[in-house]
């Protein structure tokens, strides 16, 4: 999936959650133009912060391969997720696949660096999922 697709369904997502651009803006300390920006897909930015927009939305990034069901609401569920599917794949053939050095990965899984949504989506395409955004459990 291209960042632009997703990003679309971030911003379909945020409509039908009925939060505004400006409401999204202060809940996140994110000026309005960068919230306009994010949905069109014109920022690679990292998937904490996409998580975050999709926190003050309700919504939750819901990933299916295969009757696997695997739902993302935080930072480390990605990191979760990525180790699990990495499994035994050497570093230096991740990277590869994923056209990243090796000391890439080994700073994605050390938390020393946080995984953009461009690398998220192509790391979704490799390991075979189909991604969707859910609007998340209401707490209350």
């Amino acid at each position: 999936m291209e960042r632009q697709k997703f990003c679309k369904m971030l911003e379909i997502a945020r409509g039908y959650s009925q939060k505004t651009t400006s409401n999204l803006s202060y809940d996140m300390r994110m000026p309005p133009q960068n919230i306009r920006r994010i949905e069109r897909g014109l920022l690679n930015f990292r998937m904490d912060r996409c998580l975050n927009y999709l926190e003050h939305i309700g919504y939750t990034i819901f990933l299916e391969k295969d009757g696997e069901e695997v739902v993302i609401v935080r930072y480390e569920d990605i990191l979760a997720w990525f180790s699990d599917n990495r499994g035994k794949s050497s570093r230096p053939s991740i990277a590869s696949d994923m056209g990243v050095d090796r000391s890439y990965i080994r700073l994605i899984e050390s938390g020393q660096h946080k995984i953009s949504v461009d690398l998220f989506l192509k790391l979704v395409e490799m390991f075979g999922y189909n991604l969707t955004l859910v609007p998340g459990e209401d707490d209350e």
